[in-house]
């Protein structure tokens, strides 16, 4: 290409709306929060992005080779990250099962005794159905543990059930704390969670949602849209609360 003799501000213009498309795609996928697991993509996408600066900030006081060089540079970073964007939508999709398909029954699921002490089970592992003593957390593993069903039982019968893992329901009492924290109700084993992450309070007969803060936010996936919680959310049956790369969907239970 050959810019002897064009325009110093077209040139400007037309850099510039090459990193601005780049620019657009790049942060698309740097803020799609089911790139995280994935972050490949964002770092190929946001490389792309950088490729096209050098001729935007040259086109002002070069016009010879350079700028030829540094223009090829910069529609190969566009063409980078326009490919990013493409290949993570249509990247392969897990092998999910469907969040109706995951329901527990209510048979056989009480809620927890009062005053009864709190039993850790091991979720995602051969050990599954198997209790161990809370004093002894050293001995739990696996990814997600469950404390118990929250403080007490409540009129409603609800589940948080392990969409990005085995399926395993975890009842809901009256105040379920999720988090890396090991006194947490629900504990998640994952580095993009915070130690007291999120909370599900039942109140007015509903089942609530809080964000408690998290570093990383806590991301709600509703009628295949991601959000993130910033305030109070009452949950509808079916959400997937998201933590991460751990996926809890609520499930109500018709009693």
């Amino acid at each position: 290409m050959d810019y002897t003799g064009v325009d110093v501000a077209v040139l400007v213009a037309l850099f510039a709306a090459l990193f601005l498309c780049a620019a657009v795609a790049a942060g698309w996928i740097l803020v799609n929060p089911t790139a995280r697991s994935q972050p490949a993509y964002q770092v190929i996408a946001a490389l792309g992005t950088i490729a096209t600066l050098p001729a935007l900030i040259v086109a002002p006081i070069e016009e010879g080779t350079v700028l030829n060089v540094l223009s090829w540079v910069a529609i190969a970073g566009l063409l980078v990250t326009a490919a990013a964007v493409i290949l993570f939508m249509m990247r392969p999709q897990p092998a999910t099962a469907p969040v109706a398909g995951l329901r527990p029954a209510a048979a056989g699921m009480p809620g927890p005794a009062p005053n009864a002490p709190a039993a850790v089970t091991r979720i995602g592992s051969p050990q599954a159905a198997t209790s161990v003593s809370p004093q002894r957390p050293a001995d739990v593993g696996g990814r997600t543990e469950v404390h118990g069903a929250g403080s007490r039982s409540v009129g409603r019968i609800a589940f948080l059930v392990e969409y990005s893992g085995d399926g395993t329901p975890h009842r809901l009492g009256e105040d379920t704390a999720i988090g890396r924290n090991t006194e947490s109700t629900i504990v998640v084993d994952d580095n993009e969670a915070s130690r007291d992450h999120a909370r599900v309070k039942f109140e007015n007969e509903r089942f609530v949602l809080y964000d408690l803060g998290a570093t990383n936010g806590t991301q709600l996936l509703r009628d295949g849209r991601h959000r993130r919680v910033t305030s109070p959310t009452l949950l509808n049956d079916q959400d997937v609360i998201v933590i991460g790369r751990t996926e809890l969907a609520f499930m109500e239970v018709d009693s």
